[in-house]
């Protein structure tokens, strides 16, 4: 009986795989309306006449003239004036919240006093951090956009403080030296 009833179910599923399958019906060309997408162009104060397209049918056949809309007020000056605005917001948020960059991490301890005398060591050489995160006291060096610049300071630090290490921190951001370009001719000007 069970012979007959796997017979059935085999014969059935052979019968339903050889199904014709159906061709789609491909009686005209495709249209597509995409007129609602177009954008269109309305203005009240007509401005500059210009050749937009040429007509090749024999009837009719010549120049179509379209009338192009002037801006009131010149694009550039637009740009202009969002991009200063974009500039200043990108600028608040600098000298409020900081950057991605890199610090030197020189002490990171549970003893306050060490903290300080590490601190007013390095405080003529680089300005310093000291951070209370609990349970420890870390002395922070620097603020640099890059491990390549933090690598030169990282080198006279260890010097003294070999167990220094470059850490990826939230820097502060000094307008003066890294946008305007003012700090690297101060610099330069001091060592002289």
């Amino acid at each position: 009986m069970n012979k007959y009833i796997y017979l059935y179910f085999l014969v059935g599923l052979f019968l339903i795989g050889c199904k014709g399958s159906q061709v789609a019906n491909t009686s005209g060309p495709f249209k597509d309306d995409i007129s609602l997408y177009k954008v269109k162009i309305e203005s009240e104060n007509p401005g500059k006449v210009g050749v937009d397209s040429i007509k090749e049918n024999g009837e009719g056949s010549g120049v179509v003239i379209n009338i192009v809309p002037q801006p009131k007020t010149s694009i550039n000056y637009q740009l202009d004036q969002q991009s200063i605005l974009i500039a200043q917001r990108n600028l608040e948020d600098l000298t409020d919240h900081g950057t991605k960059g890199f610090r030197i991490l020189v002490y990171s301890g549970g003893s306050r006093d060490r903290a300080e005398v590490i601190e007013k060591d390095l405080i003529l050489i680089e300005k310093t951090y000291q951070i209370f995160d609990i349970p420890n006291y870390k002395v922070k060096v620097g603020d640099y956009f890059t491990k390549l610049e933090a690598n030169g300071m990282l080198v006279q630090i260890k010097k003294d403080y070999p167990q220094a290490i470059i850490i990826p921190d939230i820097i502060d951001v000094n307008l003066n030296d890294y946008i305007l370009g003012k700090g690297e001719e101060d610099k330069t000007k001091n060592k002289k």
